[in-house]
């Protein structure tokens, strides 16, 4: 996980490019976890979308980071089920 923080947000997901991104900012909202993100302005500014410089962190309230991560994992191993 990435260390970056903002007052009051940490990061818990270092993504690709803004697509990337936005699926994982689309999946905690699902959950009801609240996220911003952060970087992505220099990658939309310079047309940058897989490189390191394009990255954009997935930014979540501290008190969300467990449930966050939780979610992720079960994300990335297929283990979420719809209700």
């Amino acid at each position: 996980m990435a260390t970056k923080q903002m007052e009051g947000y940490e990061s818990i997901y270092s993504a690709s490019g803004m697509l990337d991104a936005e699926m994982m900012k689309n999946l905690m909202q699902s959950f009801e976890i609240d996220c911003i993100l952060l970087g992505e302005s220099i990658g939309s500014t310079y047309g940058l979308t897989v490189t390191p410089v394009g990255g954009v962190e997935v930014m979540v309230r501290k008190e969300d980071v467990a449930k966050a991560q939780d979610i992720i994992t079960k994300y990335q191993d297929g283990e979420l089920e719809e209700e």
